[in-house]
């Protein structure tokens, strides 16, 4: 696997390219995401951040097979829900927040545009289980979600953090057998020792 990673301020970059074989098959897939976001030094510290990922799907023989997402670490990329991964996805996102700097609390909400790079090819969610498969399916775009995350941190060592996701289904996700809008809510306690 190859892999550029760029980082400028207020931008971020990455693309990944995997070749090789696999089971006798031959594999080749593409990756590539990236964002950009500014934050205005004004009281509250709105911040509004765009991005996009992109990844191949597909079956062996295709020209370009599905991307092996490595270690994945997906909830905060591609919607907390953890219904998507980096493998045959296509994602829109923009993300607004708030981070006063005097206070402990920070908040953001954020919308995600998701489709199937390949629609006939499995949709799986974070982890790489498959949600579903169609050979026939045509319809490139699953859904929509959004996201309202909000964390406190009273102290530097502990913080405090709750979220709520719904995911609202396109013909996509009805042709792979999810019809039914989703919810998802965490809350978070963490702490890190001196």
């Amino acid at each position: 696997e190859f892999v550029c990673h760029a980082v400028i301020p207020g931008h971020d970059v990455e693309v990944a390219v995997q070749g090789g074989r696999a089971g006798g098959e031959r594999h080749l897939a593409l990756a590539a995401a990236g964002e950009v976001g500014y934050t205005i030094q004004v009281t509250g510290r709105p911040g509004l951040t765009l991005g996009g990922a992109y990844a191949t799907g597909g079956a062996p023989g295709d020209d370009l097979t599905e991307f092996d997402n490595f270690f994945p670490t997906n909830h905060p990329f591609y919607g907390i829900a953890d219904l998507f991964g980096w493998r045959n996805v296509i994602d829109g996102w923009a993300r607004v927040s708030v981070a006063p700097a005097d206070t402990p609390w920070r908040a953001s909400f954020a919308g995600h545009l998701l489709a199937l790079a390949e629609p006939g090819a499995r949709w799986s969610n974070a982890g790489g289980a498959t949600l579903g498969q169609v050979a026939a399916n045509s319809e490139r775009l699953l859904g929509y979600e959004l996201d309202l995350e909000a964390s406190w941190t009273p102290w530097r060592w502990l913080q405090f953090g709750a979220g709520y996701a719904v995911f609202l289904p396109a013909p996509g996700a009805e042709n792979l057998g999810h019809r039914d809008v989703q919810h998802w809510v965490y809350v978070t306690a963490g702490s890190q020792l001196p």
